[in-house]
């Protein structure tokens, strides 16, 4: 994964964690861990398995399942 740019790096207080939005979907809000204020905003704390995770595990396994190339397997 490539990230642009981080804006802030800060520690998260379970106890100020709110719960996510009750929004029509649930589709729309399982990557949403929480809510939380910070200075003078409120961030979306994501759960970052559930909003990518398992495509990159599936990408992960495959590579794992693919046989390594004759020049892999001749500099082993």
């Amino acid at each position: 994964m490539v990230v642009d740019g981080v804006s802030d790096v800060v520690n998260v207080n379970a106890a100020e964690v709110k719960p996510a939005p009750d929004l029509a979907s649930r589709a729309a809000t399982e990557h949403i861990r929480g809510l939380m204020p910070v200075a003078d905003r409120m961030v979306v704390l994501l759960d970052i398995d559930r909003l990518i995770g398992h495509e990159l595990g599936a990408q992960g396994d495959a590579l794992d399942a693919e046989p390594a190339s004759p020049a892999a397997q001749s500099a082993a």
